[in-house]
């Protein structure tokens, strides 16, 4: 039977906690959801009813219950924000730093890791490269609409910055890269408490 375990920062920890599928789906939220979520956490980023894993016809699913859980809820990586099928070692991320790994044994041999390589640095590292990659990705288009604004203030002392093949450029852009992830989840958690600073 499929069921989702737990990966903690702590190894002993992790593969203790197990929540089988049986017929009905499972809902994952907080304490005061209404009607009550079969998961609870007590994270400030899960809402009150955070995601639903569901099955269809032998498929397992998962899906955020309202908009507001789609800047927290990752499956291998990727943010989710609409229903996508589960297949086994695929590792969710609900709140900021919950993690579970979904296992199916009906799909063992499907799998594209081992499941030995899988534990809570390498679904963090995983995250934290997807959403570089998303921030490369919106640079890049950026990029051209930005080089032809910055071509008009070009002089000779700036022209070596403005180059993309500059090493100055490339280095304080993969700086920026690798710290926009945490600056978004500060932005979130910000958010959550009700406060009106951006970073």
């Amino acid at each position: 039977m499929p069921y989702i375990t737990n990966i903690n920062e702590d190894p002993q920890l992790s593969g203790r906690v197990f929540y089988n599928f049986e017929e009905k789906n499972l809902v994952v939220g907080r304490k005061n959801a209404d009607p009550p979520a079969d998961i609870i956490l007590s994270s400030s980023s899960v809402k009150p009813r955070h995601c639903v894993i569901s099955k269809e016809e032998e498929q397992y699913y998962i899906e955020p219950c309202c908009v507001q859980a789609h800047d927290f809820l990752y499956v291998n990586g990727n943010r989710v924000t609409e229903k996508i099928l589960l297949s086994n070692l695929d590792r969710i991320i609900i709140g900021t730093s919950t993690v579970f790994l979904f296992k199916n044994p009906k799909q063992e041999e499907e799998s594209q890791v081992r499941e030995a390589d899988i534990d809570y640095e390498y679904v963090m590292q995983e995250k934290i490269d997807l959403t570089e990659k998303e921030v490369n990705e919106e640079y890049r288009k950026s990029q051209n609409q930005d080089d032809i604004k910055l071509k008009g203030y070009e002089d000779e002392n700036s022209t070596q910055f403005f180059d993309p093949n500059n090493e100055l450029r490339r280095g304080l852009h993969g700086k920026l890269a690798s710290t926009y992830p945490l600056v978004n989840e500060a932005n979130l958690l910000v958010k959550e408490f009700g406060r009106n600073i951006k970073f």
